[in-house]
């Protein structure tokens, strides 16, 4: 009975944990509600416009920062009650942002987070990056275990009571009431906690001391064994070096900052010659670079490779005086830079990509009439390897939606809300090589076609999955 009575009385303080949470955090639980009741509308069909899903977490984000701001003053506190309808524009006007432009969106909340209390010494800001990951991973795992409790109960009632089946709503509803009401209010209670005593614990001692700064050590060895190479040989680095060395350097970093948490560092000696360390495998960095582009021309993915390059480097220098060692500093120049590239029309990365292309497209790739519909076109706009010869197609559809279905037909729709306007279906089954898995060029006797990969769609109820994005269409035939 005591047992019963203890699990009941720790299960009730869970309960008011999470009302508390409503109370103490409530734009963070208006978003939440908001987002999970016009995501299951808008699936319902009852609504045509849902949420814009890719913006939940970063809205959930900026709220809970105005919230640790608004003890400050009532304009703080105006801005954190407003923020509650940030996400209403974005759901009228529609959201137009690339994989890598969510992508450091999501890094500007999380720069957002480890930021919202405004100390900048080093060791506070190690110390709540650590508490933030920590806290937020303690809120997912809790998460995680309601979710499978849960899915435990109701795939249990449907295989013992029901026997039609319940529908998947009745599986994926309550999932996503979970994951988009209970983890986000539990990560706001949990990282709201007063920070906890991170120096010398000894998994983190381990891991920073023991294993990565050993391999960071190994790998520099690495590196300087391929300049080497690089030296004898005298054949420029491949421009995938560019990746290995990055991820190099951000460790190294994130290494770094770390080592304000340790009391016996046994890497420091390595940490201090580090800006000197580095200074090889950052010119390889840079070099690969260059080659990338000037090969092939800059891309979106490309410019934010040389904005990372330009923060690895710059941050890399700043480890050499103690007044500029601020990672507080550098994180808030990362977001800034992120900001800057992804938000700002006509200098963002998507944006200048484009222009570069089309530049070289127009520059190395004229168009040369042969004969009566025909033309020679090469073009290199969608990151592909090397250029793919369109001589004797002609364009039939220039850039617009289409369906990429599992079983390699493609179906191409006009450019509209709907995409029920089907405009044709062929197939066009044979594969070229492309540099990016999301790059993809068919072609058979009658068709080629460039596409670019946007969203993968897994339909419900057996209808077929595909692939949807952007392509251009050219054709043999004639046109009309």
């Amino acid at each position: 009975m005591a047992k019963s009575n203890t699990l009941s009385t720790r299960l009730a303080a869970i309960g008011r944990g999470l009302i508390r949470s409503f109370r103490d955090f409530p734009v963070e639980a208006f978003i939440c509600l908001a987002a999970f009741t016009l995501t299951i509308l808008s699936n319902e069909e009852v609504i045509k416009p849902g949420f814009p899903l890719a913006y939940f977490f970063p809205l959930v984000v900026l709220s809970f920062c105005l919230h640790r701001q608004a003890g400050r003053g009532k304009a703080w506190k105006i801005c954190y009650y407003v923020s509650a309808l940030f996400w209403v524009p974005l759901c009228l006007v529609g959201t137009n942002l690339s994989e890598a432009g969510i992508t450091a969106m999501y890094l500007i909340s999380f720069i957002l987070l480890f930021a919202a209390d405004g100390r900048q010494d080093n060791e506070h800001y190690a110390s709540t990056i650590n508490h933030v990951l920590a806290k937020g991973a303690s809120a997912v795992l809790v998460a995680a275990i309601l979710s499978m409790a849960i899915l435990a109960i109701i795939a249990s009632v449907d295989s013992l009571f029901v026997q039609k089946h319940l529908a998947e709503r009745w599986y994926i509803y309550p999932q996503l009431g979970i994951w988009m009401i209970v983890a986000p209010m539990l990560c706001c209670t949990f990282v709201a906690e007063p920070q906890g005593q991170w120096k010398d614990l000894r998994a983190h001692t381990i891991i920073v001391d023991f294993v990565l700064s050993p391999a960071l050590l190994i790998y520099a060895v690495i590196l300087y064994a391929y300049m080497l190479r690089i030296l004898f040989q005298w054949q420029l680095p491949d421009g995938g070096v560019a990746y290995m060395v990055g991820g190099f350097v951000s460790v190294a970093l994130i290494c770094r900052l770390q080592q304000e948490l340790i009391t016996y560092r046994h890497f420091s000696w390595f940490y201090r010659a580090f800006p000197y360390i580095a200074l090889g495998p950052l010119v390889l960095l840079w070099i690969g670079i260059a080659r990338r582009v000037g090969d092939y021309g800059l891309t979106e993915m490309r410019i934010y490779l040389i904005a990372v390059s330009l923060l690895l480097t710059l941050f890399t220098l700043m480890l050499l005086w103690p007044r500029t060692r601020s990672f507080f500093l550098m994180g808030l120049i990362t977001g800034s830079m992120a900001a800057l590239l992804t938000f700002i029309p006509g200098i963002s990365a998507y944006d200048l990509g484009n222009y570069s292309q089309r530049g070289r497209e127009e520059a190395d790739n004229p168009v040369e009439v042969t004969e009566p519909g025909s033309v020679t076109l090469e073009p290199t706009y969608y990151q592909l390897e090397g250029p793919v010869s369109l001589e004797g197609y002609t364009l039939l559809i220039p850039e617009t939606t289409y369906h990429y279905y599992e079983d390699s037909s493609v179906a191409i729709f006009y450019e509209d809300d709907s995409r029920k306007k089907e405009l044709l279906r062929c197939e066009i089954a044979s594969r070229l090589e492309s540099a990016s898995e999301e790059i993809m060029v068919y072609k058979n006797d009658d068709y080629l076609a460039v596409f670019e990969a946007i969203t993968d769609y897994h339909s419900p109820d057996g209808y077929p999955s595909f692939t949807t994005g952007r392509h251009t269409l050219y054709t043999r035939q004639p046109q009309q």
